[in-house]
């Protein structure tokens, strides 16, 4: 048997063995760890070494880059031609008629689909240039659709007057587009309607039909009964209603009695 004292003396040995046995694998790691990093560094140099003798210079350097670039513009190329086999609409909205499917060879400038946008509605007009000077951006209007009568009306507001005229039937109109204000599920696509704008608006005035005032070269005048007598009364007139009315600013006042129509 092993004394206590000898027993310490083995236990000490073994101690030191594993420590030398722990020193040798870190050594060897550490070996590993090198020839690996020197594998690297060689590989490194033998490529700038092949480079060296291949060669290379900036100008190759630069063909390269222009192939590389040429290839780019090749994919952007193929890239365009794909996006023309797509159709896309400029607006979000709902696709109301298809008249074409897959396969189906249409002819140029066929409408194969119809969509209506998620926008508000909006309504194009044509104003004469007589009126069209009194128009502008931000005027209200009112609106009656066709299908509802007279009695049922519209908010709207005036968004776009074009600049340029167009010549319909020799007369000189600006297109206007008026959008509603509010949504009404009542309002769609196509309806005819009739258009109020408001250009100006005008409180506590003196006003007659339009028919009643009579343009002349000299001015306008509106005839009144004084005395049983019919008289002509030069005027100066101001803003026309929008039924048929306008604003007299001189020349007659409340009360007169005014002449509409003379019986030939």
């Amino acid at each position: 048997d092993f004394s206590a004292a000898q027993k310490t003396i083995l236990s000490s040995a073994k101690s030191s063995i594993n420590t030398e046995i722990a020193a040798v694998a870190n050594t060897q790691q550490n070996i590993l760890i090198q020839k690996v990093t020197n594998e690297n560094a060689i590989a490194t140099a033998e490529v700038a070494l092949i480079l060296k003798e291949a060669g290379v210079v900036p100008e190759k350097i630069t063909a390269q880059q222009a192939k590389v670039k040429l290839a780019q513009a090749s994919v952007q190329s193929i890239q365009a031609q794909l996006s023309k086999t797509v159709l896309s609409a400029p607006f979000t909205g709902v696709v109301t008629k298809q008249t074409a499917r897959i396969g189906e060879i249409v002819v140029a400038n066929e409408a194969v689909v119809s969509l209506l946008s998620e926008a508000a509605f909006e309504i194009e007009v044509n104003i004469p240039e007589a009126d069209i000077a009194r128009i502008t951006t931000g005027n209200k209007a009112s609106v009656t659709l066709d299908a509802y009568g007279r009695s049922v009306k519209f908010e709207a507001v005036v968004q776009q007057v074009d600049l340029a005229g167009t010549l319909i039937e020799g007369v000189a109109v600006y297109k206007t587009i008026l959008q509603f204000v509010e949504a009404d599920e009542r309002i769609k696509s196509g309806m005819t309607a009739n258009v109020d704008i408001v250009a100006a608006t005008a409180t506590d005035v003196t006003f007659v039909p339009q028919r009643a005032v009579i343009s002349r070269d000299d001015g306008r005048i509106v005839r009144i009964v004084v005395d049983g007598k019919i008289k002509e009364v030069a005027v100066e007139v101001g803003l026309r209603g929008s039924e048929g009315t306008i604003e007299i600013i001189s020349g007659i006042q409340e009360g007169d009695e005014v002449v509409v129509f003379i019986e030939e």
